[in-house]
């Protein structure tokens, strides 16, 4: 009986029973058994996890299957066996993904007991299937190898006719080296949530440290990763290497020597730290890695933000890329250059590529929605007849790789918690069925672009690289080699969309809008001249704000949102320090006159301002050398300025006094009211002028008339 076997016992089944393989061997193992005297386990009570398994396998080899039973009923689970099973080749991608739903058909079984103890409740169990791998004939001795499925069948004894849980794995099998291999193009981006909190310092987590602390600390994720990528790229893995400018940037900043922010209180943290120096000796592999040959360091924006997003924003997508290839050279010591661009998610449209072009970008990556749809539903999109999208793309004024939506799922799949081996070898199985559609044609290749956020474990991390590394009918590459070896896999022709949809976590327009004012505020404030490091400082936060790592949850992106007005905040109060004060009102006694103003700057750093002066009224004008100042004005001190103005007449007018910063950004409007009051002086002069000429006037004219009369009276 099944139950007492120890060791295999290969069961060979015609076809017209293969589909009652389950059925027969619980049968089997129920003749013997007693009645039970509790409930029978249900599907359900308990469940079988692929740990992991080899990526393929070769003839003489091993089963090598490692699995967990784990049990969730309320019942110790006794006399549990594994039954293995074997279907036929699978041909097709399709066909591979129907086995993900439903058991194929079985052509060979075996079973094997779950040896010790009853396994308690809530209790789990490793098990390793190390058999032979000939006792799966269906799969040992196929001469052409390919893929074929594998499904393990929980049972107890005694059961129903119903498995407790099933799972099924694709086995990939060559007898020989396929040839030729398929190219495949592993893109690696390493990329986190900003960190360093606006002010520069780097608040805890919940474990008492920094969230960056933890992931370059040993097994940590980022150390993870690095370790992975070391080993696998000098064992001569080729990979496109995406790391985000700012990760880099705040990697730097710990092996530097940090602030940690634990609520109120800030710590210094030196550089000859645990933290500080786990992170300079990281950066110091990255860089190793990033000039190893093989391995493409690829640009990519400052803050992992998506670029289509920003296309209608100023400057946006050019900031990104030029502070994103600074940052990156600096910290690892190679400059890729911005030819090759790894555009998060591969999101692309014609608009982008036009910022992109601008920059200099000549090759990317593509998502399916950013590629028109070809004429044909049915065809791939490759010039040469391709099941799957196999060659490269030229967009016009740019070309690169594509992706393909499936192997983008199945990688998606490892971010989930769950069956990480299970996915990893569907992953494999995926790009094994890639090369099958067309076994014969050299130069096809397959770009798997890795998840940003996923956050491997050591093991896995290390499987993957070396799966990728070692798989015989896989040849990897780095995204210049895939292109310079297309052989006769000539590029598509494929046109950009004019505009890609927004990304379904994309916030709306006004988040967007907030970021954008935060870049004017900022952008007004550096023209006045403050130091770099503090504009630097505020430019970079409101690049943060811009990333699509945001997107996701809620609290995050309140956050993002939070550097973007912290930054427009910051500059506001920064240019607050800066004013002039005019007098309220001023009499002017003659026709020119001066006005006093005092600049002052009670910012900690020289500033350069400009005043502008200017009346709504002809009747006061401001001397042409007056009307725009610009002065520079040292830190805690201020300058007394004398404005000159004309006046043409009596009155009182309103003189404008403006303080802008050299862009034109206002900062202060103050209205001077002149008073002038020296024509009507001059109309008392003139009147009392006339009134003496009248009075002089009938004085001669009565002195005249009376001398007149006289000489007529005088006698002769």
């Amino acid at each position: 009986m099944l139950i007492a076997m120890s060791r295999p016992a290969v069961v060979s089944l015609h076809p017209r029973v293969a589909r009652a393989i389950a059925s027969v061997l619980l049968v089997v193992a129920a003749l013997g058994a007693p009645a039970p005297d509790a409930r029978a386990a249900e599907p359900g009570d308990a469940r079988v996890v692929l740990l992991s398994q080899p990526a393929w396998h070769r003839p003489g080899d091993r089963i090598g299957l490692r699995l967990r039973v784990v049990n969730d009923g309320d019942e110790a689970l006794e006399g549990v066996q594994l039954v293995v099973s074997s279907g036929g080749r699978i041909t097709t991608r399709s066909g591979l993904h129907s086995s993900f739903e439903t058991a194929p058909l079985a052509l060979d079984a075996f079973a094997v007991p779950l040896e010790g103890p009853p396994l308690e409740p809530g209790e789990a169990r490793r098990v390793l299937v190390d058999e032979p791998l000939s006792v799966l004939s269906s799969i040992a001795l196929s001469s052409a190898g390919g893929v074929f499925p594998v499904t393990v069948a929980l049972v107890a004894d005694p059961v129903a006719a119903e498995a407790l849980d099933t799972l099924t794995t694709p086995f990939v099998f060559h007898p020989a080296v396929p040839d030729p291999p398929l190219d495949v193009v592993p893109v690696i981006p390493l990329n986190h949530v900003a960190t360093r909190a606006p002010s520069g310092g780097f608040p805890v987590g919940d474990a008492g440290s920094a969230p960056l602390e933890q992931a370059v600390a040993a097994g940590g994720w980022l150390d993870t990763w690095t370790d992975a990528l070391d080993r696998g790229t000098a064992a001569g893995l080729h990979v496109g290497l995406a790391p985000t400018p700012r990760l880099l940037e705040e990697v730097a900043d710990l092996a530097d020597g940090f602030v940690r922010i634990d609520g109120v209180e800030r710590v210094d943290v030196g550089a000859d730290s645990g933290p500080a120096r786990a992170a300079a000796a990281l950066l110091d592999r990255l860089a190793a890695i990033a000039g190893r040959r093989g391995v493409q360091e690829l640009l990519a924006p400052y803050a992992f933000a998506d670029l289509p997003s920003l296309t209608a924003r100023q400057d946006a997508v050019g900031t990104q890329l030029a502070v994103g290839q600074e940052v990156t050279a600096r910290a690892l010591g190679v400059d890729g250059g911005r030819r090759w661009l790894f555009a998060p998610a591969a999101r692309v449209d014609a608009l982008t590529a036009d910022d992109l072009v601008l920059a200099g970008v000549a090759r990317t990556f593509f998502s399916r929605d950013s590629l028109e749809p070809p004429a044909d539903p049915a065809a791939a999109g490759c010039p040469e007849p391709a099941y799957s999208f196999t060659c490269p793309v030229d967009a016009g004024d740019l070309e690169g790789l594509a992706l393909d939506r499936d192997l983008q799922a199945r990688l998606a799949a490892l971010v989930q918690p769950g069956d990480d081996g299970l996915d990893l070898q569907r992953l494999l199985a995926e790009t094994a069925l890639v090369r099958e559609e067309q076994p014969g044609v050299a130069g096809r290749v397959v770009t798997l672009l890795v998840p940003s956020q996923w956050r491997p474990a050591p093991r896995l991390a290390e499987r993957f690289v070396d799966a990728l590394r070692g798989a015989p009918w896989l040849r990897t590459r780095a995204p210049q080699e895939a292109l310079a070896a297309g052989g006769v896999q000539r590029a598509a022709e494929r046109p950009l969309v004019t505009r890609i949809a927004p990304a379904p976590s994309q916030p709306d327009e006004s988040y967007l809008d907030a970021v954008e004012r935060a870049h004017a505020e900022v952008h007004a404030f550096e023209s006045i001249g403050p130091p770099d490091e503090l504009v630097e400082r505020l430019e970079r936060n409101v690049l943060v704000a811009q990333s699509r790592s945001w997107w996701d949850d809620p609290a995050l992106l309140a956050r993002g949102a939070g550097y973007a007005r912290d930054a427009a905040d910051e500059a506001t109060a920064e240019l607050g320090k800066v004013g002039v004060e005019p007098v309220e009102e001023l009499t002017l006694t003659s026709r020119r006159g001066t006005i006093p103003l005092l600049l002052f700057n009670e910012a900690d750093y020289a500033v350069t301002v400009q005043l502008h002066l200017t009346s709504p009224t002809r009747s006061l004008s401001v001397v042409a050398s007056n009307e725009t100042i610009e002065r520079t004005v040292e830190p805690h001190e201020s300058i007394r300025l004398k404005v000159e103005v004309m006046t043409e007449a009596s009155g009182t007018f309103p003189l404008d006094v403006r303080l802008t910063t050299p862009d034109g950004t206002p900062l202060q409007d103050d209205p001077v009211t002149v008073r002038s009051t020296v024509f009507n002086e001059i109309a008392l002069a003139v009147t009392f002028g006339a009134l003496a000429f009248l009075v002089l006037f009938y004085l001669v004219r009565s002195v005249r008339k009376r001398r007149a009369r006289r000489a007529e009276t005088r006698p002769a």
